[in-house]
């Protein structure tokens, strides 16, 4: 966040060296390696995808909340995009543990929101978890992330529409890894991704959208988002007044009735249907 050294926020994050040594070098969790450590961006010009000139014309339906020109597209990665491969970070704790039911909840709380696995992260981490040091991972065994069929369609669709930025809740140890992968397989259609480690707050914390909003220079009410859970991705967009979500259905979760009566969301059975419902609400061309 602003004011910490060494770690700008909310920046697309460039991964320098491809190769399977660097890749081998995001898991070593040495002092600095905790990250990828993102570079500064040109700033989205606000509007620039209202038709005059960078995007594409839109024609506008008054009967819906989001008929209007698409501003700005926030999306879920895990289970939106692609699956994270396993294990995660949950998973190799619970297996070093001798407190490992409390796994899910520390890495969520904690490591989902720390920019890095320092010396002290990692003794707080041991003792909630009751771990003996001598367990602790030196390499994290933790899994990257591979692309669903069809997204690089779809994200190309999304992106014609207006800038499409990833927004991940994902934690500091087997996220720069992740990271990484996503940018190799989908990074030529985003114009920015976000991760919880480094904006310090996950979804649905309202510093999410707020912190995109304000590095993309739009309102956060110019903002739809699509994702996969309804309590993070759903609830939490339009509580800090996203202009709509879609809820991406991957998982075939049970949705519930006020979610499905509500106006401002949508709810598709993939990215590809995510793509189509925003085409349709922003009367581009099929």
């Amino acid at each position: 966040m602003a004011g910490e050294a060494g770690q700008p926020q909310g920046h697309l994050h460039r991964v320098r060296h491809r190769d399977a040594q660097a890749r081998q070098r995001t898991r070593h969790l040495r002092a600095g390696h905790g990250t990828l450590r993102p570079r500064p961006r040109t700033p989205q010009i606000p509007g620039r995808h209202r038709g005059g000139g960078d995007g594409p014309p839109c024609r506008t339906r008054a009967a819906s909340p989001t008929a209007r020109c698409l501003v700005l597209i926030t999306t879920d990665v895990g289970d939106t995009l692609g699956s994270f491969d396993r294990p995660g970070t949950a998973e190799v704790l619970r297996e070093i543990a001798l407190a490992p039911d409390n796994a899910a909840e520390i890495d969520r709380n904690i490591l989902h929101v720390v920019p890095e696995l320092t010396d002290e992260v990692a003794e707080l981490v041991r003792e909630r978890l009751l771990i003996n040091p001598s367990d602790w991972p030196q390499i994290w065994p933790t899994g990257g992330f591979t692309a669903y069929p069809g997204t690089l369609a779809a994200l190309a669709r999304l992106a014609a529409l207006a800038p499409v930025v990833a927004l991940s809740n994902v934690s500091c140890i087997a996220g720069p890894a992740r990271i990484g992968d996503l940018l190799d397989q989908c990074g030529q259609h985003l114009a920015g991704i976000y991760t919880s480690y480094q904006l310090r707050a996950r979804k649905p914390q309202r510093r999410c959208w707020t912190t995109i909003a304000a590095d993309h220079q739009v309102p956060v009410s110019d903002i739809v988002h699509l994702g996969d859970r309804v309590p993070e991705d759903v609830r939490g967009a339009l509580a800090v007044g996203c202009r709509a979500a879609v809820l991406v259905n991957t998982r075939d979760v049970d949705v519930p009735e006020d979610v499905h009566r509500d106006p401002r969301v949508a709810v598709v059975p993939d990215l590809a249907g995510a793509a189509e419902h925003l085409a349709e609400l922003a009367g581009a061309p099929a």
